[in-house]
């Protein structure tokens, strides 16, 4: 996906999913090949900031629906068409390939994604929150996730970054992960 294109444009859309297109097709090869491999993760399938986009198709669009839904679910169903078809053609290219997406902590519906809904429909396996700071924010994250977004523990998997945290932050996020029942934990450096 282009930073900083409005996600209602179909070409935006086609680009997305040309490109995903394109790795599920090397995935499915190297499978093909004996490579272990597990699934594709997807990072920054959302929009870029929380501010409602003012091109004229999501103004012409939104004006449609706007007795239905608010701004906030206009974005979020945007976003969750490319999911949608995303996971379309990863059944079809790659069936058993897992599909996971690293979403923003907190309140992603601000940025279009809807994540309850994703894992209820069977969209994602499940979501790598990108609670990037203290174990005090993965708690934040992780309540905020189960008991307002009423997201089960078993479809969370926290993510973190190991250069933000010291060995006795990382050892307490793993604790955290551990004690709230998540499916796990995922570090990168």
């Amino acid at each position: 996906m282009v930073l900083g294109t409005c996600l209602t444009q179909p070409e935006v859309r086609e680009a997305t999913l040309a490109a995903a297109k394109s790795v599920l097709e090397r995935l499915r090869s190297l499978r093909a090949r004996g490579f272990p491999v597990a699934g594709l993760c997807t990072d920054g399938l959302r929009w870029r900031t929380t501010e409602a986009c003012q091109c004229e198709l999501c103004r012409a669009e939104y004006a449609q629906v706007k007795e239905q839904m608010t701004m906030e679910q206009f974005r979020c169903l945007q976003v969750t068409k490319i999911v949608r078809a995303l996971r379309k053609e990863l059944d079809e290219i790659a069936p058993g390939l897992l599909l996971v997406g690293a979403v923003k902590a907190g309140n992603s519906l601000a940025f279009g994604q809807d994540t309850p809904t994703w894992l209820r429909e069977g969209l994602y396996d499940y979501i790598m929150p990108m609670a990037y700071g203290s174990p005090s924010s993965w708690l934040v994250t992780i309540d905020y996730l189960t008991k307002t977004r009423r997201i089960a523990p078993q479809g969370i998997v926290m993510l973190t970054a190991l250069y933000l945290a010291d060995l006795p932050e990382t050892i307490c996020q793993i604790d955290i992960a551990k004690q709230r029942g998540l499916l796990g934990y995922r570090f990168f450096g």
